[in-house]
Parts: structure tokens; sequence; C-alpha cells
């Protein structure tokens, strides 16, 4: 993928899909070459009702001039590890995406936050229904406030294998779509 590709890569996904974990890990792995290492060096925010906490006012003087140190997938969750011992969360909910683009492109009105990061560009929040939802703090609070603990075991981490899957499902009855989710 020559570099022009990976940095838009975040805007891969159709037009019309639904935000699964497939494509959530996919964003993942494009945010990783794109914006790790990178610092944001202002947030903006459209749409203040994307910002679950803390405050929009808070969330935009805590985040400014923070390094995003990487990026990882917590379920449908985007996890990106900040300097300051700060976390940024982001969930895309049904019809999210994440764009890359330069800072002189026109904002879309479905546009819910931007990072403006160095380098002249900006990470954006685009959402047509307005679902999409993004929280920072310390990441222990992230973790307690959106309840990230309580979800089950990855099929992409270390140690996941089929016993794994098979000692959750055993107990249980049902129609093994609704199980797995």
């Amino acid at each position: 993928m020559h570099e022009r590709e990976r940095r838009q890569a975040p805007t891969r996904r159709r037009e019309q899909s639904m935000a699964e974990v497939p494509e959530v890990e996919i964003l993942v792995r494009d945010l990783r070459q794109a914006v790790v290492g990178r610092r944001v060096e202002q947030v903006m925010l459209p749409q203040p009702v994307a910002v679950r906490f803390p405050s929009p006012e808070e969330y935009a003087a805590n985040l400014s001039g923070q390094t995003v140190q990487g990026a990882r997938r917590w379920a449908k969750h985007i996890w990106m590890p900040l300097s300051n011992n700060l976390a940024l969360e982001v969930h895309l909910m049904l019809w999210g995406t994440l764009a890359l683009v330069p800072c002189s492109q026109f904002v879309v009105p479905e546009t819910m936050v931007v990072w403006r990061l160095d380098g002249g560009e900006d990470l954006r929040l685009i959402d047509k229904l307005g679902y999409a939802r993004t929280a920072a703090g310390a990441p222990e609070t992230l973790i307690e406030r959106l309840d990230l603990r309580s979800l089950g075991p990855d099929a992409l981490e270390p140690g996941f294998d089929e016993q794994v899957l098979l000692d959750r499902l055993k107990p249980r009855r049902g129609v093994l779509k609704t199980l797995l989710l």
C-alpha cells in the first residue's frame, strides 16, 4: 500500500455498512500506520453530543497537545493511549467512520469531532446518524465508566482458542449468533 493510500485508509468502509469488528480492526491497523506518533494540535467539536465524558470543553482542552502513542481495538471500541497518561476512546456505533483528510478539506455536516493533527491533517469522526461517541481520560477511568472489563474474550487476542470458546458456550443454550454477541 502506498503512503497516501495508507494515510487515507480509515475511509475505506463502504458508504452504507455497519461498523462491525472486522471493519473496526482494519481502521485500528490503519490508525497505527497513519496517526500513532502524531500530536493532536487542536480538537473541534461540531457536534458536542459526541463526547460522552468529560465535558466537551474539558475533552478538547485535555486532548490538545497530546501525542497518540498507540491504537488498539477493544471489541468495537477504538482505544488510543495518549501521552500524559490519558487515553482516547471512540465507538463508531452503527454508521460512524474515521477519515484522515487534509485540514483544508471541507468539513461535511455529519462531522462530529475533528482532531487536528500535526502535519496539516485532520482525523474526523463522521456519522450520518449522529450516534458515534467518544470519551477521554485516565485509562482506568475510561475502562470503568465504559464497563470495558465486562466484554467477553476477543478472538484475535493471544490465548484465545477453541477451548476458550467451548468453555464459554458450554453452559449456554440459544441461537449461536446471539450467544456470540
